[in-house]
């Protein structure tokens, strides 16, 4: 027992020297990495690489793990390609073309929490402008973190409450499953990956702000931006409460759109256009998939919507949620803008 006590003793004493070799190792793999990965800096960058690793003492041994896999672990860069998708899928239906309607002049409630008494009727019509154009489609991630409750056939380990920054099971995923549906239907989309809420939550909508820009400097056709997310909702003994609607059968998380206006103070001229695409959209959806949707939120904040005549929040069922019920959700909304846009330009 001694020996024990002393072998743990002495390596608690050499934690510095271990963290040091660890964090030696970083910088060095991320020399090597910048030649392939061109914004690499040696400061803010190499920091979070070392900070995303997780390290581990259990008594006389220790563990390094997320070091090895730096283009994963690299918040704010895009990451290019198709998103890895684990985790068995082939329970969840893969809609791509539109069901028949089932209601043909569904009512759009707007949940209005600026108190300014907006309805839905005065955005019915006309069609946005852009809807006419020839035009392409970014999905970016402010909280890009945000994921859903573990599940048997979706598994992870979380790194934060309800929050991984594994991409399989993040809001990468659903933003990947959207991308798919649409691009299956012949819409040109872009699908920025980027880390923006980890490692700090803090001023993430002004990198997601940043990434749309970007974005639109190299496209300019990018009219339509999907903020996607998910809804945090807890009951009052703080239990998870989930939005969930069947579709075929399966469970599905139900959409909110989320729409921002000039409210707040701040410069916002898109705001109205934001909300007749949203309210044009929701309808849309409802002749489809007549419970899928929860009322528009009408917020007095922009959330970056100012810089797109399309830009919208898509929160895609909540917290309580599962991933399946949460992807099955995304699909039928991408089915349902790919529909939309296809007949507005009949």
């Amino acid at each position: 027992m001694k020996k024990t006590s002393v072998a743990t003793i002495n390596l608690r004493r050499f934690r510095p020297l271990f963290l040091s070799l660890v964090f030696s190792f970083v910088i060095m793999a991320s020399i090597v990495l910048s030649k392939s990965l061109p914004a690499i800096t040696l400061t803010e960058d190499i920091l979070r690489i070392f900070l995303s690793s997780n390290i581990s003492f259990d008594n006389d041994s220790f563990l390094v793990s997320g070091a090895f896999s730096l283009h994963e672990k690299i918040p704010g860069k895009v990451m290019t390609g198709a998103v890895p998708m684990q985790g068995d899928i082939s329970h969840i239906k893969t809609p791509v073309k539109a069901p028949p309607k089932t209601v043909l002049n569904p009512e759009v409630k707007i949940s209005d929490t600026t108190s300014s008494g907006l309805t839905a009727e005065n955005f019915l019509s006309p069609a946005p402008d852009f809807l006419f154009e020839d035009f392409s489609v970014l999905i970016v991630h402010t909280h890009t973190t945000e994921s859903y409750t573990s599940s048997p056939k979706f598994s992870y380990i979380p790194s934060d409450t309800d929050r991984t920054t594994d991409k399989n099971f993040n809001m990468v995923r659903v933003g990947e499953e959207i991308k798919n549906v649409l691009e299956s239907n012949g819409i040109k989309v872009y699908h920025d990956t980027s880390i923006n809420d980890y490692p700090s939550y803090s001023g993430s909508y002004n990198k997601s702000a940043k990434a749309i820009e970007k974005n639109i400097k190299k496209d300019p056709s990018v009219k339509i931006v999907l903020d996607v997310h998910r809804d945090a909702i807890e009951g009052k003994n703080g239990e998870k409460i989930k939005h969930l609607t069947k579709i075929d059968g399966s469970d599905a998380a139900k959409i909110m759109l989320v729409v921002g206006s000039n409210q707040s103070g701040l410069t916002h001229d898109n705001w109205e256009e934001n909300m007749r695409f949203a309210v044009q959209l929701q309808k849309h959806t409802m002749s489809l998939y007549p419970d899928l949707c929860r009322p528009i939120n009408f917020r007095s904040q922009r959330f970056n919507q100012q810089l797109a005549p399309g830009g919208i929040i898509v929160e895609v069922g909540t917290n309580g949620n599962t991933l399946d019920e949460a992807i099955l959700g995304a699909r039928c909304f991408a089915v349902s803008l790919s529909d939309f846009i296809k007949n507005s330009k009949k």
